[in-house]
């Protein structure tokens, strides 16, 4: 077992604010045991605005960034010989949650 894993088992079980906080799961965000592990399993997908209270920015610039990313993804994607048809189809999958990305297992 890993010491992040234990880490987070820690916070989980002891119902404590991760104090590890150059650890690359921590956020600074007590409601959420300061953990994006445990923000990701006990929430699920979060929308755009609860992605930027949770790391301190704007939702404009959340927006930014994704959309950023999505075009960034598209391009490499492209050069696999997927279509963006394919790539937007594929995201709106992950969006409606039919696949599990419970960061726990």
């Amino acid at each position: 077992m890993n010491d992040k894993k234990k880490c987070f088992e820690m916070c989980v079980n002891h119902d404590v604010s991760c104090p590890v906080n150059d650890c690359k799961y921590w956020i600074n965000y007590k409601k959420d045991l300061n953990c994006a592990i445990i923000c990701a399993n006990q929430h699920g997908p979060l929308s755009l605005r609860e992605v930027a209270d949770r790391i301190g920015v704007s939702f404009v610039r959340v927006k930014q960034i994704q959309d950023m990313t999505v075009e960034k993804f598209t391009k490499r994607l492209a050069t696999l010989g997927i279509t963006a048809t394919e790539v937007k189809t594929i995201l709106a999958a992950l969006r409606s949650g039919e696949e599990d990305h419970s960061l726990m297992e």
